[in-house]
């Protein structure tokens, strides 16, 4: 700990040195101290260096006492005058330099531009507080809709966790870097918000839909989806050296992203335009399906329909060895095939009646419903998804529908309340549509 006491002075900053043997009294200025502080990584103390400028002595003397009762507790960090939004800047710049996967820091720099600079980013580092977070998480659960294309985008529950996460790994790092003594980001409570259901198709609507996607580009690309559920990057950086028909197994092994700018192909060597050939995200994402002969069936129809088009094109025709490709071979983006979901489920009618128009994700929960109610293990079906836990697959995924238990609430109707049981003709009908007819003047033991 420094043992010399230094005096707050008068520093101005068009005179920052004494004339005639005393400082400036201008109003240019403010006060500041000279102390020694300790290295963070050795603990000895370095030469007197000048502190930054307090408005008044008392504040400079406030804050000289306490810098030395932090040195004193073990407790005191140099924050270098970040400012959150300083810090933040280079904390991204830190996660694109040390490899991590570029549709992740496009995660974490559209957070860090929309929520966390403009709404924190004046803050000093070591001055950011839990009600500072606080009040930003419950300024954005209150904010309006925000137009996104043709869409109305209200913040969720899902947006206010992003939020917060990426503030909580930003500020952990400041911890390590002994920028700061705490996480504040740990400190507070996410507002209560609105989280969406997940959306499940039933058979009917999912036949209907089916039915309006004949003879579309992407028909087949939706029915695997709709059998595995795979995410669009999956399905669409599907390869056919993926597809083993020996074993019968389809293997996830790649996926493209959507990523801005133009990005290098190595297997054409040109270069694609948002379109990122990447592996997957975990290890988790890596997993292998069983190839059913439905789906064997519809992947020989795409082969020979992309052997048409190799024909058709001829050297023209750009070879990516995707099972779902534009007519040239090249990828496709996973964007276009939202888009155009969107657009055939509302024209088929296989939306009516629900909350929304459904995105192509309720292909994937439809996939997790089925399992579930076929009796798949929830652990098993987050596994064969690619979810690195259940409980993602529980909350976003997983669609529990009132068939799924029709049964099991029967006959417990029945069984509590047996002067009721029968009375209804819907359950008569439903009892005689399963059991079997007897046979007049049969017997029943």
């Amino acid at each position: 700990m420094p043992k010399s006491w230094s005096d707050a002075v008068k520093q101005c900053h068009e005179h920052p040195r004494k004339v005639n043997g005393r400082w400036c009294s201008c109003r240019s200025g403010g006060w500041r101290y000279r102390m020694g502080l300790p290295d963070p990584v050795t603990g000895l103390v370095g030469r007197p260096t000048w502190s930054e400028t307090f408005p008044t002595k008392d504040a400079a003397d406030r804050n000289q006492r306490a810098v030395r009762q932090a040195i004193s507790d073990n407790t005191y960090v140099q924050d270098r005058g970040y400012t959150v939004a300083e810090y933040l800047e280079q904390w991204l710049e830190l996660k694109k330099t040390l490899g991590r996967k570029p549709s992740t820091v496009q995660g974490y720099e559209g957070v860090i531009r929309v929520h966390l600079i403009s709404k924190l980013g004046r803050h000093r580092l070591r001055d950011l507080r839990p009600d500072h977070v606080q009040g930003m998480l419950d300024l954005i659960a209150r904010e309006p809709a925000r137009s996104w294309g043709k869409q109305h985008v209200t913040p969720t529950a899902g947006t206010l966790v992003n939020v917060r996460a990426v503030l909580r790994a930003a500020l952990n790092d400041a911890v390590r870097r002994q920028l700061i003594t705490r996480n504040v980001a740990t400190l507070v409570a996410l507002p209560a918000a609105k989280r969406r259901k997940p959306v499940a198709l039933t058979d009917d609507r999912l036949r209907l839909f089916l039915e309006e996607a004949a003879g579309h580009p992407f028909e087949l690309l939706w029915f695997v989806v709709s059998v595995y559920g795979m995410r669009r990057g999956e399905s669409c950086g599907l390869r056919w050296r993926d597809v083993d028909e020996t074993r019968r197994v389809i293997e996830i092994r790649q996926t493209i992203v959507d990523v801005e700018g133009a990005h290098e192909c190595d297997t054409c060597g040109g270069s694609h335009r948002r379109i990122l050939f990447d592996t997957p995200k975990s290890l988790a994402g890596e997993r292998i399906y069983p190839l059913v002969p439905a789906v064997a069936s519809a992947l020989a129809e795409q082969r020979r329909r992309q052997d048409a088009q190799r024909e058709l094109h001829g050297r023209d025709y750009r070879d990516h060895d995707l099972v779902f490709a534009l007519p040239d071979g090249s990828p496709i983006r996973p964007d276009a095939v939202s888009n155009q979901f969107r657009a055939v489920i509302k024209r088929s009618g296989a939306a009516e009646g629900l909350d929304r128009v459904p995105s192509l994700k309720a292909l994937r929960s439809t996939a997790v419903t089925n399992l579930h109610e076929a009796g798949t293990p929830l652990e098993v079906i987050s596994r064969v998804t690619g979810h690195s836990g259940g409980e993602v697959t529980r909350t976003h995924y997983l669609h529990v529908s009132a068939e799924r238990t029709r049964l099991e609430f029967g006959a417990l109707a029945d069984r509590i309340g047996p002067k009721w049981s029968g009375r209804s003709d819907h359950q008569s009908d439903h009892r005689a549509s399963e059991e079997p007819a007897e046979d007049e003047g049969e017997t029943v033991n």
